[in-house]
């Protein structure tokens, strides 16, 4: 779980985009060759899409379910370039061989 997270915090800061919160949902059973997380993340139009194409071109398997992109409430985000903020969020899944090496 902690390697998906970091993953995924990477390629948002990448895309230049704040990462508000990353949350496991969902139960993580032994056999489960999956982990679930709820994604929120702050950035304009651009870097929205950048961390969906990122997400998209990743090596790791990963789903995409529930997404939404509101307006963000935060007064803290900066407007850049003249874009309005963004929120978007997202349930990710990624999928394991299961193997230990």
């Amino acid at each position: 779980v902690a390697d998906l997270q970091s993953i995924v915090r990477k390629m948002i800061e990448q895309a230049d985009g704040r990462l508000i919160s990353t949350q496991v949902i969902g139960n993580q059973a032994d056999n489960d060759q999956s982990v679930k997380l709820r994604v929120k993340v702050e950035g304009d139009i651009t870097e929205c899409k950048n961390i969906l194409e990122a997400l998209e071109t990743s090596t790791t398997v990963l789903l995409l379910n529930n997404v939404t992109i509101l307006k963000s409430r935060r007064k803290r985000f900066k407007v850049q370039g003249g874009f309005k903020p963004l929120q978007l969020n997202f349930d990710l899944i990624a999928f394991y061989s299961g193997r230990q090496t």
